[in-house]
């Protein structure tokens, strides 16, 4: 909810980006990608796990909202005084940036990488009964922890890593934009008139035609003859 916030706040100075922010973790972010238009949106921009999991069930382009390493890093300093056994969880994304750094650091400050919902709770039930009583993650991980009884700080994205995906995320559907205006105008230019066109493949397949090609049989038989020929001559 206070990403939410900072993001919303965020592109209320943007008028070139038309934002909608919902929340929810995981199988819920994924459920409620689900429930919108794919037509009416461009860029999804979501977080860690959830970003990974909404992937696998939408063709809208998902924009990982970054963790500098100065965000993983202020946290790793926040808990390097606390007294008891203390354990960073977390997805890919992250877990790879605090192993980094708490190598770079010399911490003995122990990474686990998890990719499902239950391996996450696999982990923080092991790093229960082995004594541990603080866990460092993402908002997924941290409410579990919570849920366990366990001490728990939030990695937190701060406004520069904000701000740093909203403007991939512009680059994105730039690119996007482009290439869909070069492939409307083919589109456009291939289906009309009198010019035919098609892929082949090197046995004489149609990969694809236009509409003008598709009512000249004679035609089709001629550029399919044609490829097999010339397959046949380089071979």
């Amino acid at each position: 909810e206070s990403m939410r916030n900072l993001i919303v706040n965020l592109c209320a100075g943007r008028p070139e980006i038309q934002l909608t922010a919902l929340v929810g973790d995981l199988d819920e972010g994924a459920r409620l990608v689900q429930t919108i238009p794919p037509e009416d949106y461009d860029i999804i921009i979501s977080r860690g796990g959830t970003a990974e999991i909404i992937r696998t069930v939408t063709s809208i382009p998902v924009v990982d909202i970054s963790l500098s390493s100065y965000d993983v890093l202020s946290t790793i300093r926040l808990v390097e005084n606390y007294p008891g056994k203390s354990a960073i969880v977390a997805y890919p994304s992250i877990s790879k940036m605090a192993r980094l750094l708490c190598s770079v650091l010399q911490s003995d400050l122990p990474v686990y990488t998890v990719d499902t919902t239950q391996s996450l709770h696999s982990v923080i039930q092991s790093l229960k009964v082995q004594g541990f009583s603080l866990i460092i993650g993402d908002a997924v991980t941290t409410a579990y922890a919570q849920h366990c009884s366990l001490d728990a700080v939030l990695i937190t994205s701060g406004i520069e890593s904000l701000e740093s995906t909203l403007n991939e995320a512009l680059y994105i559907y730039d690119l996007l934009s482009v290439q869909g205006a070069k492939e409307s105008l083919l589109r456009k230019i291939t289906q009309g008139g009198n010019t035919y066109y098609a892929i082949l493949n090197s046995k004489g397949s149609f990969c694809w035609e236009n509409a003008a090609l598709k009512e000249r049989q004679k035609l089709r038989q001629f550029f399919k003859n044609f490829i097999t020929t010339v397959s046949a001559l380089e071979n």
